[in-house]
């Protein structure tokens, strides 16, 4: 059975592979913009609360939205050791990012509060679905906090169940205080079937699972990766031949030479789609460590989109590979952005 998912995963992953080489140049700036054009919207007036279970629908849906997936490094109005200072310069330079891109929704990682985040994206244009764990005192930090969650166009018909919590913990069974797996539903009508959406942020420093190296598979990061992703994979099982999208942060590469990932999250019943496994890196960010700026420049994703077999069943038009949206250099420079470009993709909804 494992080894026919591992075939599976290579054919439907060729089929993308083939698909973006034929039809997305990486290389080309005005590739990202055609891949990000907005379908046509009608826009309704603010959701108020940014946890009410659904929206009432505009007049005329998107059949197909664009989906963002951005990490966007310790937003957060209050002064931290880790994080990043931003000036109302910086808060504007990411808000001209996200209004270039003008996604149908955003999947965030490492957003502390709404003020912070309506400061890159606009409140009247969006409602905001931040991690449940922001609820619960015993499993956050009393400075700041990095949350998941979801920033979606008014209009939209969303639902708001439980996050899944249980990527909290660690390999002990012990709340940790780590992230939850933000969850919402999403519908092109009222009759449609719901697409199941999670925002992710998993465990950093197991970046690689080396073959060569089996001890890596024992590092505390390792294991914690492993259980999140197990409790992942037993949330994909119970929604067998349903329409799911995962994106996020999962600090772990994935590519035809790294497929730890891609088998931890396949259950028995179902196999993923990544829709990055073939987007080409090329990340410019600027970073501050012990007062210090440096530049790097990342060639390799840790950010990632899955999408399932039901859901890659309803596309109409050929499916391509995520883009990953660059930074202008000068940008990079002149403000304080974040250390992940925004991965982003154009998925068709049943």
């Amino acid at each position: 059975m494992k080894i026919y998912r591992v075939i599976s995963l290579i054919i439907l992953c060729g089929v993308i592979i083939l698909i973006t080489i034929r039809d997305v140049d990486f290389l080309d700036q005005a590739a990202i913009t055609q891949a990000i054009e907005p379908s046509a919207h009608t826009t309704t007036t603010l959701n108020k609360n940014p946890k009410t279970q659904s929206q009432q629908p505009s007049a005329t849906l998107p059949t197909t939205i664009t989906l963002m997936s951005w990490n966007l490094e310790w937003l957060t109005l209050t002064p931290f050791k880790y994080a990043p200072p931003r000036t109302t310069q910086d808060y504007q330079a990411l808000a001209r990012i996200f209004t270039d891109i003008s996604p149908d929704i955003l999947a965030f990682q490492e957003v502390d509060s709404l003020t912070a985040l309506e400061l890159v994206v606009p409140k009247e244009k969006y409602q905001f679905f931040f991690s449940d764990r922001q609820n619960k005192p015993s499993e956050i930090f009393n400075d700041v906090n990095q949350f998941t969650g979801f920033a979606v166009r008014n209009g939209l018909i969303i639902k708001d169940p439980q996050d899944v919590v249980a990527t909290n913990k660690n390999p002990s069974a012990r709340n940790a205080k780590l992230r939850y797996a933000s969850y919402i539903t999403l519908r092109s009508s009222p009759t449609a079937p719901p697409v199941h959406l999670l925002s992710v942020h998993l465990k950093s420093g197991c970046t690689v699972m080396s073959k060569n190296k089996p001890s890596s598979r024992k590092s505390k990061a390792c294991r914690t990766l492993a259980q999140q992703l197990e409790v992942l994979s037993e949330w994909i099982n119970n929604h067998h031949n349903q329409h799911m999208i995962i994106a996020g942060d999962f600090n772990h590469l994935l590519s035809s030479d790294y497929f730890w990932l891609q088998e931890q999250l396949d259950s028995s019943k179902e196999v993923l789609i990544p829709l990055t496994i073939a987007t080409e890196a090329n990340c410019f960010v600027k970073q501050i460590r012990a007062k210090k700026v440096h530049y790097r420049r990342y060639k390799q994703l840790i950010d990632h989109i899955f999408i399932s077999q039901a859901l890659l069943e309803q596309q109409r038009m050929p499916l391509q590979s995520s883009v990953q949206y660059r930074f202008k250099q000068g940008d990079v420079k002149q403000f304080q952005l974040t250390d992940h470009c925004p991965i982003i993709s154009n998925i068709q909804l049943p």
